[in-house]
């Protein structure tokens, strides 16, 4: 990968596919290096075990809940981003190739009625209550 792509990833929007893959992924790597690290065992605070001896019970608890809201962040947050990025990019690869075709009909069947056909970005008038019969 080289580097000015992986720059885009981060300078993606706040709500497209590839910032919830980002923020999915860094809770991921998050909750990995915890794991690596050891920090599942200051979670017995939990129970009121003091897990450290050489520790002060402050500073367990502190790495113990770390632990814990990374652990519920990668099992709640993280599937849930990877479904966000999932949906929201097959919305827009639909959106942008139906739109245009929708459009496209819209106006095919203005024509074939005699009515003049509408801009791109306007939406088609409906028929007031006069002209219904």
């Amino acid at each position: 990968m080289k580097l000015a792509s992986f720059c885009q990833v981060f300078k993606a929007g706040a709500f497209s596919p590839q910032a919830f893959i980002v923020r999915a992924a860094l809770l991921a790597t998050a909750y990995c290096i915890s794991r690596l690290a050891g920090l599942q065992e200051y979670t017995t605070f939990l129970s009121g075990a003091h897990p450290n001896p050489q520790m002060s019970w402050q500073a367990g608890a502190t790495l113990g809940m770390i632990h814990v809201l990374l652990y519920f962040g990668f099992i709640l947050l993280a599937p849930i981003f990877l479904i966000t990025a999932c949906l929201l990019a097959s919305w827009r690869r639909w959106r942008s190739g139906k739109a245009d075709q929708v459009w496209g009909q819209i106006n095919k069947s203005h024509k074939s009625v005699g009515e003049t056909p509408t801009d791109a970005g306007e939406t088609p008038a409906l028929p007031g209550p006069k002209e219904i019969s």
